[in-house]
C-alpha cells in the first residue's frame, strides 16, 4: 500500500496466522506491531 503520510499507517497492524504450531481447536494469531510507523503499539496512542 502506498500512504500519503504516516498517520494514515496507524491501526491497521497485520496479523498472522501461525499455522506450524499444534493449537488444537483454535487459531493462533500474531498480531505484528513492528509494522506500526514507529514499531511499537505506543503509535496508536499517541494518535489519539
Amino acid at each position: 500500500m502506498i500512504y500519503d503520510n504516516t498517520l494514515e499507517m496507524i491501526g491497521n497492524t497485520p496479523l498472522l496466522r501461525v499455522s506450524r504450531l499444534d493449537t488444537g481447536v483454535c487459531e493462533l494469531y500474531l498480531k505484528l506491531e513492528l509494522q506500526n510507523p514507529a514499531g511499537s503499539i505506543k503509535d496508536r496512542i499517541g494518535l489519539s
